[in-house]
């Protein structure tokens, strides 16, 4: 976040500078900066993966883009309120251009500068914590395991630090302001110039940090991967506990990915060593095949051949389970109803409302698929994420979910998995990925 601030400050200077010389160009920059605020950060950030993989650079990037407005626009506010007259008498004084910018400009905008800095210090920190989705760490990783796991004890821990520190950080740069500006009339030239060379000659040197303090006592490290759910959270640390045990390799956990097509780029990247993945899941999102009757087996070897020729990605031996997808309705709807299977649901499906996830929801083996083999197309369609898919079916905000078999949920008398009697869902084994 501090790497980042830097950088918006660097570049948002840099702007504002060239902005000076033209009030079209100023326009422009102004637009345009203006059109970045308005795309979602996530989906920034999830554009960037693919160019920069995941983890500190697609974050920092994101970062810097997010922190350079509120900069740039402090820095020409407080431009435009100089007295053009300073000017004049500057130029009769004898100023050349740039003394003009060193002596009189800078130490009079030096105070919308800070302002800048404190806004975009703390929309960074805010902004931060969704980097933990894509493998950068941070607090974001707690709230991101508390949403994933609907724990809001985890929430809390990563939001109250999260919230300290943008007020401590606003309350450090305001105490700065104070005593740079406040307790006296105007910075002086010296002084305003050493400051922006130290963030000049400081900004190259903050990318090479985390290297810096990146250790591990000369091993190799292997870096573990895992999507946004407990049973992955579970099945990536047994491999990194496995890989500790077994080996002498340094092992860094990334846990709490997304999807697979996040971890998939992730891998071919080289960002990501393994990660455990499920059959069907790689075979409809990363070969976009579609389910035909496959047994285990034959899935299994044709994603083997598949992954191993295209990206140089290898299946290892399944963990020995099957998490299969399934529709979950609550025991007292299924016996009002007479239903056990998704054939008997066909009925009643336009009459009721199905919770499910963002990919459920898009991919063929989901929604879309059970339209075609059962031609179920329910009234509302209410997108949750997989830790409140159960409590809206407690809480009678759905009448109908999907799931996995492995749902831990599923232990309850309360809810029952109707049967797919057209064997409509492919086995989704769980598997280790491996890079060759």
């Amino acid at each position: 976040m501090i790497f980042s601030t830097a950088g918006a400050l660097v570049i948002g200077l840099l702007l504002s500078l060239i902005a000076m010389s033209s009030p079209l160009l100023k326009r422009s920059l102004m637009t345009l900066s203006a059109i970045i605020w308005t795309i979602p950060s996530l989906a920034l950030l999830a554009f960037l993966i693919p160019i920069m993989g995941i983890g500190f650079k697609p974050a920092f990037c994101v970062l810097m883009l997010f922190g350079i407005l509120p900069i740039f626009r402090g820095t020409i506010s407080a431009f435009e309120a100089i007295n053009p007259r300073i000017f004049e008498s500057a130029e009769a004084l004898g100023l050349n251009r740039k003394q003009i910018l060193s002596q009189i400009v800078l130490p009079l905008i030096l105070p919308g500068i800070f302002h800048g800095v404190r806004t975009s210090t703390v929309i960074c920190v805010g902004i931060a914590t969704l980097a933990a989705f894509i493998g950068a760490g941070g607090l974001g990783d707690f709230i991101n395991q508390g949403i994933s796991s609907n724990n809001g004890k985890l929430i809390m821990l990563g939001a109250v630090p999260s919230a300290l520190m943008a007020l401590g950080l606003d309350l450090f740069l305001h105490k700065i302001e104070v005593w740079l500006f406040e307790r006296r009339k105007a910075i002086s030239y010296r002084k305003a110039k050493l400051l922006v060379a130290l963030i000049l000659l400081l900004f190259p040197s903050l990318t090479l940090i985390p290297d810096l303090f990146t250790t591990h006592d000369g091993k190799h490290v292997i870096v573990v991967g895992s999507k946004d759910s407990t049973e992955q959270f579970i099945l990536a640390e047994m491999i990194s506990e496995v890989i500790e045990k077994k080996t002498d390799l340094n092992v860094v956990r990334k846990f709490n990915l997304g999807s697979e097509s996040i971890l998939h780029s992730a891998m071919i990247r080289g960002d990501v060593d393994i990660y455990p993945e499920y059959t069907g899941s790689a075979w409809f999102s990363i070969l976009n095949r579609p389910y035909q009757g496959e047994s285990s087996q034959a899935m299994l070897e044709e994603l083997k051949s598949e992954y191993s020729s295209q990206y140089a990605i290898e299946w290892l031996c399944p963990f020995g389970f099957n998490n299969s997808a399934s529709i979950v309705v609550k025991k007292y709807l299924s016996d009002q109803l007479g239903m056990t299977t998704l054939s008997q649901l066909v009925p009643f499906h336009k009459k009721l409302t199905v919770a499910t996830e963002t990919e459920t929801a898009m991919r063929d083996d989901g929604l879309p698929g059970l339209k075609g083999a059962y031609g179920l197309e329910f009234s509302k369609i209410k997108i949750l994420s997989a830790a409140m898919l159960y409590l809206a079916l407690e809480n009678d905000e759905a009448d109908i979910v999907t799931g996995f078999t492995t749902d831990g949920p599923l232990t309850s008398e309360e809810f029952i998995t109707l049967i797919d009697d057209r064997s409509f869902f492919p086995p989704y084994d769980a598997v280790p990925l491996v890079t060759q």
